[in-house]
């Protein structure tokens, strides 16, 4: 799985932590 795409672009992992990040806030507030 990760073999396929090893170093996503920029906006991807822009996208993943934004993503992240937001449901994370979202679930300690």
């Amino acid at each position: 799985m990760l073999r396929v795409a090893a170093v996503p672009e920029p906006g991807t992992w822009a996208l993943l932590a934004g993503g992240l990040g937001l449901l994370v806030w979202r679930k300690k507030r």
